[in-house]
C-alpha cells in the first residue's frame, strides 16, 4: 500500500490509501483509493468513499460490469445513504474521488460512463489534478461546521462561510466575492464580452490563443441556454484535466464540477439545467481554438 498525504488546514490531514499515479493513463486494473482524514485536536475522521460509488449513482453513470475485471466489481458496489453522506451535495462527476472511464477494465472497454443527460463528461470523470470544491466543502461541513457563528453567510453559487474568515464566503470555482456573486476576472486579451444573453437565434462565440478567459451566458429566466460546439482545437487527453481546455457548467448547481472539453470536438450539443452557462477557457497553444453557438430554448432536458 502506497500512501498519500493532503494538508487542508495546519491541524487537519487526509490520508489516501492504495493510491497509483493516476496520471499514467490508462490504468486500468490498480484497487480503488478512498480518503481518510483525521483533524487530531476534534479527535473526528471522515473518510471519503468513492463519487460513483454514492446511494445516486444509477441516476448519474451506468456502470457496464461486464467490462470489470473479475474480483473487482466490489469497487463499484453502492453505499447507502446512512454510511456514506453526501450532506446534500449533488453528484460530482469532476471529483478527485471519481475514477476513470477504464478503471478495472478487463478488455479495454469503459466499466462506466456517463448517463446521456451527462455525457459531456465522459471525459472528465478521473480528473486528477484538482481537489474539487465540493471535496473540500465536504471536509470542511465535516469538520468546521460550527466554525463560524449563526447567522451565517448566505453565500450564493452553494458556497460556504469560510471557516478560517467568516466574514466572507468560500467560492465554487469560476466565481468570487464576498458572497460569491461575481465571475472571476479573465486576462485582458479575453476582451469585454464576458456576459451575453441569448436570442431565439444563434449567436457566435470564438475564442483562441493563449489566454484565461470567463464567461456567462443567460437566457430569460424560464427558459434554457442551448450550447452548440461546433469545434474545440484544444491539447488533447485521455482524461481532460482542469485549467487544460474548456470547462462548461450547465448544471443548476453551479458548485458542480463543469464538463471538461479537451482535444478535437465537433457538432456537440449541450443544453442547460436552468437559464445560466458559465465556462472556462483555458488556452495553452496558439492554435487553441474554440467556436460555439449559442440561443435559447423552452427544450427541457430528456
Amino acid at each position: 500500500m502506497s500512501t498519500h498525504f493532503m494538508n487542508h488546514t495546519k491541524s487537519m490531514k487526509c490520508l489516501m490509501e492504495n493510491t497509483h499515479n493516476i496520471t499514467t493513463i490508462p490504468s486500468y486494473n490498480y484497487t480503488l483509493p478512498k480518503i481518510i482524514c483525521y483533524f487530531p485536536k476534534r479527535r473526528k475522521t471522515a473518510i471519503m468513499f468513492h463519487e460513483m460509488s454514492r446511494h445516486d449513482r444509477d441516476d448519474y453513470i451506468d456502470v457496464k460490469y461486464e467490462n470489470i475485471k473479475s474480483g473487482s466489481q466490489f469497487n463499484f458496489d453502492r453505499y447507502e445513504l446512512i454510511r456514506a453522506l453526501p450532506y446534500d451535495l449533488k453528484y460530482d462527476f469532476g471529483s478527485v474521488m471519481h475514477y476513470n472511464r477504464y478503471i478495472t477494465t478487463k478488455n479495454r472497454q469503459e466499466t462506466m460512463v456517463p448517463k446521456d443527460k451527462y455525457k459531456s463528461y465522459l471525459k472528465t470523470i478521473g480528473q486528477s489534478t484538482r481537489f474539487g470544491f465540493n471535496d473540500a466543502k465536504q471536509l470542511n461541513i465535516h469538520y468546521c461546521s460550527d466554525r463560524c457563528p449563526e447567522p451565517k453567510l448566505r453565500c450564493k453559487m452553494n458556497g460556504y462561510s469560510n471557516p478560517n474568515n467568516c466574514t466572507v464566503c468560500k467560492c465554487p470555482e469560476f466565481y468570487t466575492g464576498t458572497l460569491c456573486t461575481k465571475l472571476k476576472p479573465s486576462d485582458e486579451e479575453c476582451g469585454r464580452g464576458r456576459f451575453l444573453k441569448t436570442k431565439r437565434t444563434y449567436q457566435n462565440l470564438i475564442v483562441n490563443g493563449i489566454k484565461s478567459c470567463y464567461f456567462q451566458i443567460t437566457a430569460p429566466k424560464g427558459r434554457k441556454v442551448r450550447l452548440y460546439i461546433e469545434k474545440t482545437d484544444l491539447l488533447d487527453s485521455y482524461v481532460c484535466q482542469p485549467d487544460q481546455g474548456l470547462e462548461i457548467k450547465f448544471l443548476a448547481d453551479k458548485s458542480v464540477s463543469g464538463a471538461v472539453l479537451c482535444g478535437i470536438n465537433t457538432k456537440m450539443v449541450i443544453l442547460s439545467e436552468n437559464n445560466v452557462v458559465t465556462m472556462k477557457y483555458v488556452g495553452l497553444t496558439s492554435n487553441s481554438t474554440v467556436k460555439i453557438k449559442y440561443r435559447d430554448t423552452s427544450l427541457s432536458l430528456s
